[in-house]
């Protein structure tokens, strides 16, 4: 089944049950697949899905931050609801450890080990974990690796 029609029925679930966050949740990100959809004028595939989901998800955080810092953080709760509900849709993140051995395999490839060469890196590294890490945490592993 594709995540599309897996969060379709997640929808249909949630009406059902009457799970009204959830259902909330599942229509947002169905009107953004619907947009990008239309915009793209072609069925998306998992991988554009996973990309949206990453991105709702990222919005989300950084909204819940921007509340948490306004004072509000009995609404923060209601985010980090929303956050766990799209995170069943995300690839599940990559150990720290997967992490190192990755990058390190890739400064090995490259012979790339001087702190000029991070961004050459750093691309590579991004392409590689394909979303199943943040790019804060592979610019940290990057330096670490690199020396700076």
């Amino acid at each position: 089944m594709s995540l599309k029609n897996d969060i379709l029925e997640r929808q249909k679930i949630a009406m059902k049950s009457k799970d009204t966050k959830t259902l909330s949740v599942m229509r947002m990100l169905m009107t953004e697949i619907k947009n990008t959809e239309i915009d793209a004028r072609s069925e998306l595939s998992d991988d554009d899905i996973a990309r949206i989901v990453r991105r709702q998800v990222k919005q989300l955080k950084d909204a819940r931050s921007d509340i948490v810092r306004g004072g509000r953080q009995d609404l923060g709760g209601d985010i980090d609801a929303e956050i766990d509900i799209l995170a069943g849709y995300l690839p599940q993140e990559m150990s720290d450890a997967d992490l190192e051995l990755l990058v390190r395999g890739i400064i090995e490839d490259i012979g790339e080990t001087r702190t000029a060469d991070v961004g050459r890196v750093m691309g590579m590294a991004m392409k590689a974990v394909d979303g199943r890490a943040g790019g804060a945490r592979v610019r940290d592993v990057v330096m670490t690796l690199l020396g700076s």
